[in-house]
């Protein structure tokens, strides 16, 4: 008895279906996070001040990530403040005056880089959706974003930390940005954990600790 057979265009787009549900499932993506600092105090209540630079590109991914550390924040028990700096560096920016009137304890100064495709910057404003969430491009190419961070005591003004996170997304989807700026700032909390100025904590149900490599 002869079986019939789908056409061969059919069973083409079959296994083509079958491959780009196996890679979005699947994820792919990675992260790494780099720290040098000083001995660690660890901080368990009081204020930080979180002061977020990014790319205009970033305007809203930079509001999810912060929108995440705050809720890390709260959930150490710490209160957070949010600043908008004008100017480049600590020095050039009042942030410092903003946190001793408001009686922080310390400043978290975080950066988002431009973001990149394969090491070029990204121009093709299709990558970027209306709320400046992050899309798929028709290059292909991995989604790059660096991002660079301090931890600031307020008293004393010393730097105590320094650290960057690393982002690569080798196939950004439709509406990823919100898991895509979670995973940054689980990172960066967790790097903070981890060098012993944060307490750890379990991540928030629904989500898993990413994998990060240190460089001391």
């Amino acid at each position: 008895m002869n079986r019939l057979r789908p056409p061969r265009a059919a069973v083409s787009a079959l296994r083509c279906a079958g491959i780009l549900l196996l890679l979005a499932t699947s994820g792919c993506w990675s992260i790494k996070a780099y720290s040098k600092h000083e001995t660690p105090v660890l901080q368990t209540g009081g204020r930080i001040v979180i002061a977020i630079n990014w790319h205009e590109r970033l305007r809203n991914f930079s509001a999810r990530v912060e929108d995440h550390l705050t809720a890390e924040f709260a959930r150490r028990g710490i209160e957070v403040l949010h600043y908008r700096p004008p100017g480049i560096s600590l020095e050039e920016s009042p942030v410092m005056t903003f946190a001793k009137a408001h009686g922080a304890d310390r400043i978290l100064v975080y950066s988002l880089g431009r973001p990149l495709v394969a090491d070029r910057p990204f121009q093709d404003p299709v990558s970027f959706d209306r709320n400046g969430g992050i899309v798929s491009h028709p290059q292909g190419d991995p989604l790059q974003i660096v991002t660079e961070g301090s931890l600031v005591d307020v008293p004393t003004g010393k730097t105590l930390w320094q650290g960057s996170v690393d982002y690569e997304d080798n196939i950004p989807l439709p509406g990823s940005s919100g898991r895509s700026a979670q995973r940054l700032s689980d990172t960066l909390i967790q790097k903070l954990a981890e060098d012993g100025f944060l307490v750890q904590r379990e991540p928030i149900a629904g989500t898993k600790a990413p994998a990060t490599s240190v460089a001391e």
